[in-house]
Formats: C-alpha cells, sequence, structure tokens
C-alpha cells in the first residue's frame, strides 16, 4: 500500500471513475502529505489565486520519472515544495487542507495519464488503497532515523554552506518550511544558530503590510477559519483612514498573512500582488 501519509489514515470517499476522480484520505497520525512516486513538481499552487474556494485549491503534481504519470495532492493547506523540483518517494510535499472545494480538511489523491482531465485512472490499483469508505488503514511506512536535537540541526546549517538541505529565507521551501515539516521549531532552531554564530538579536525585522488608500473595505478572517470569502469576520476599511499600515506577526502561506487590528483582534488577511496591498 502506497499511500500519501505517514501510519493511519481514513478514506472519506471512494474512487468513482468519472463521478470523483481520485480518492478522499484524512491522515490520523500525521498531517504532512508525502510524495507516492519519486518525479518532478510540474505545479505546486493554487487552482486559482483569485478563488481559494475554487477547484483543488492548493495542490501539488508530480510527474513520474520515466514515465506520463502524473500524481496529484490536492486541498492542501501548505504547499512544501516547488515547480520543477525533483522530488522522492516519501518526501514531505506540503500539509493536508480544506483549500478549494472542500468541506473538510483531506487530502484528495489522483493519478492521470499525461496530466489531462478526463484521463485519470484507477488509484486504487495503483497505490493499493482499497476503495473501503469509511474504514482506516495503515500503510505500515514509519520513519527509521531518530530525531537529532536542536544544537544539531543549527551546526547542519552552519556546516551546509550551500544551503542545499534546509535552504534559507529565500528557498522554495523556506528554511521556516523545511524545520517545520522536519517536525522542528524553526525559531529555536534559528536561535541556536545564531548563538552558535555570535549573532545578537535584533528588533528591526519585523516586516509591515501596506493597504492602499484607494480599496474601500478588505476582509479579515479569524486564525480558525480558512481564508475564504464566507468566512470573514469583518472588514477593514483603508479609504477611511487614507490607507492602513500594520506588522506582520506571521506568514500563512505566500498570499495569507497574520496581523492585529484594533476592532477584530488578531486575524488573518488575504494579501496576494494582485489586491494591491504592498508588504516592505
Amino acid at each position: 500500500m502506497n499511500s500519501p501519509y505517514n501510519g493511519r489514515f481514513k478514506i472519506t470517499q471512494n474512487y468513482k471513475g468519472d463521478a470523483h476522480r481520485g480518492i478522499d484520505l484524512v491522515g490520523i497520525d500525521s498531517k504532512e502529505i508525502h510524495a507516492t512516486v519519486t518525479g518532478t513538481v510540474e505545479i505546486a499552487r493554487w487552482e486559482n489565486v483569485n478563488n481559494p474556494k475554487q477547484g483543488f485549491g492548493q495542490y501539488v503534481m508530480i510527474r513520474e520519472d520515466n514515465g506520463n504519470r502524473c500524481f496529484i495532492y490536492a486541498h492542501l493547506s501548505k504547499i512544501l515544495t516547488s515547480s520543477g523540483k525533483h522530488v522522492r518517494n516519501g518526501e514531505v510535499i506540503g500539509i493536508e487542507g480544506d483549500t478549494g472545494y472542500s468541506f473538510g480538511s483531506h487530502c484528495h489523491y489522483e493519478v492521470r495519464y499525461g496530466n489531462v482531465s478526463g484521463y485519470s485512472m484507477n488509484i486504487n490499483e495503483i497505490s493499493g488503497i482499497p476503495n473501503d469508505e469509511g474504514n482506516i488503514y495503515d500503510d505500515g511506512y514509519r520513519e527509521t532515523s531518530s530525531k537529532k536535537t536542536i544544537d544539531e540541526i543549527a551546526k547542519e546549517i552552519i556546516n551546509d554552506t550551500n544551503n542545499q538541505k534546509w535552504g534559507t529565507t529565500d528557498t522554495n521551501p523556506t528554511r521556516q518550511q523545511r524545520l517545520e515539516s522536519a517536525g522542528y521549531n524553526y525559531q529555536q532552531v534559528q536561535d541556536r544558530v545564531n548563538e552558535l554564530l555570535g549573532i545578537k538579536k535584533t528588533t528591526n525585522t519585523i516586516k509591515k503590510l501596506y493597504l492602499p488608500a484607494y480599496a474601500n473595505s478588505w476582509r479579515v478572517y479569524p486564525l480558525d477559519k480558512a481564508p475564504y470569502i464566507g468566512n470573514e469576520c469583518g472588514f477593514l476599511r483603508p479609504s477611511k483612514f487614507g490607507g492602513l499600515t500594520y506588522d506582520i506577526i506571521r506568514y500563512i502561506n505566500d498570499y495569507v498573512v497574520v496581523i492585529k487590528t484594533r476592532d477584530f483582534g488578531t486575524v488573518q488577511i488575504y494579501v496576494a500582488p494582485d489586491t494591491g496591498a504592498v508588504i516592505k
């Protein structure tokens, strides 16, 4: 059995041919999504960045080496790989989520021949996952290597002069994404790296979000809901104040950040480049 999960998962919707061209799975032991094939990432993005509720939402598609089958992992909350990257079977590529046309956190797992819509293949035969909706299975895969200490990881980062394994803030995936997908606290590791290098903490690294004065309203979303139209908890009014500025607390993904507002508290906000928002 070859599932996108490590350990146990539940089947929440069967493969039904043209009626449902993949199988829907929910991770139990882990929400990490792993590549089930060795190949090249052809897609790692939103299906429609202007409509987070459309189709697959955030998804990854991998074309297998020496073949024409394309493996799709859809509705992800976070993508941890990038287009053009060569990935190995078992490598973490994302986190299960509820993006796109979805009614709860899961991973839609599908295989197409040549990435042609309508040419989906029988996922049960390819993966060995039974078409058994409602039941729980375990593909038996577990990580065998012991987890390294924060100190060991920090030293790895320092000694990796080309930043091949853990990346930087500018790589895709970023160092934070790679560390968190491996189960490490990014801030703890980075603080230890700075300590070993003798770098003192600074307070000038906070980025700011600027909402333009021409925007009449801007949706904000609670932290416990996906940032989709209909889930908003309020509206900011940039035009009323000649524009608004906020400190960015953290990034959810490339287009969603967390800020603290006066009227709505700490919230998520959608800030893709085509919205007019500026981050500096």
